[in-house]
């Protein structure tokens, strides 16, 4: 038998299911962390106490696991952002450390930086630490305005690049490219898996073509020029079917940053073909950057590897733990 467990510490205060039950103890918690969604959150909700439960702007860290079953997993660090209160509950909300870079706005050049390099220093700005910031294309100039806030920047470079980004479960940025994942965890049908859904749908495009800014950059890549007869310069070609993906890219101003900029939209649409999601026992141990293992699985052409692309943890005492996690093709 798995009897789940929490530990839920915000500011000063620590509340663990092994002292339960307690005034004020944890109710419910739902983690929802997303590769296509800004910002991660936890919603907690608590019985009634005399005090509130948090703070606003306190520090939280979420963890789970199972009574017996080792230390716990650490799968959520974020800070309150909102809480509201009744007669019989509270419930507590949490962003996690993207929520910063989304509220950061401000106006900067950046000149002959990687993406990863201009990734490090926007989040240095918002005070996010980094776990990890590949290099990604070379960039001879990228203009950072305030009418965009830093995380729209950091998007774009992370699709430029065909690059994962998120936050680790520690509260640091991630940018990189997905490569089989930190982990595999496997999935069996009859054992852990109890829901399972895939789709899967023909590619919006065949091919891609990036194109650049104006190819003044031939014979110099930091040369303006306004007009030209040739941009072929700066196109980059990937892929051989119809349709066709037009993709314009200012921002790129090298033949090489355009070849890779179409290889890595090209590879983004063929991931995007197979989707789908399993619900499990809860799996504290499955985050963002992952990969998962499909066995035993009555359609034996879903079974296989894929990227974990969303997780979503829930946690309450009518329904237990269980893990919901939505895939793509690695």
């Amino acid at each position: 038998m798995l009897y789940p467990r929490y530990r839920w510490t915000v500011g000063t205060t620590q509340l663990d299911s092994g002292s339960d039950p307690v005034p004020g103890a944890g109710l419910s918690f739902s983690l929802a962390a997303d590769l296509f969604v800004a910002v991660d959150s936890v919603v907690a909700s608590f019985g009634a106490a005399k005090s509130n439960p948090a703070s606003l702007g306190d520090v939280v860290r979420l963890e789970l696991g199972y009574k017996d079953s080792g230390p716990f997993e650490l799968v959520f660090t974020g800070r309150v952002t909102s809480i509201d209160a009744s007669l019989t509950t509270t419930t507590v909300t949490a962003h996690g450390a993207t929520d910063l870079l989304a509220r950061l706005h401000l106006s900067l050049n950046y000149d002959s930086r990687t993406a990863g390099a201009i990734v490090s220093d926007l989040a240095g700005q918002a005070g996010v630490p980094v776990a990890t910031a590949k290099d990604g294309i070379d960039l001879p100039t990228f203009a950072v305005r305030r009418h965009r806030s830093a995380y729209e920047h950091v998007r774009a470079l992370a699709d430029l690049c065909g690059f994962d980004l998120y936050a680790d479960p520690t509260g640091a940025l991630v940018f990189a490219p997905f490569q089989g994942g930190r982990a595999t965890h496997v999935m069996q049908y009859g054992a852990q898996i109890l829901a399972f859904e895939l789709e899967e749908r023909r590619p919006r495009a065949g091919r891609v073509e990036v194109w650049g800014e104006s190819p003044g950059q031939a014979d110099n890549q930091l040369a303006w020029a306004w007009l030209s007869r040739d941009f072929r310069p700066l196109l980059g070609k990937a892929g051989d079917d119809d349709p066709l993906r037009l993709l314009e890219r200012p921002v790129v101003r090298t033949g090489a940053a355009a070849q890779a900029a179409a290889d890595a939209a090209l590879a983004r649409l063929k991931r995007q073909t197979r989707q789908g999601q399993v619900r499990t026992l809860g799996r504290p141990e499955v985050r963002l950057g992952d990969a998962i293992e499909l066995r035993g699985l009555p359609q034996s052409d879903a079974n296989g590897k894929y990227q974990v692309r969303a997780v979503r943890h829930n946690l309450d005492k009518r329904r237990g733990f269980t893990t919901t996690v939505r895939f793509q093709g690695g």
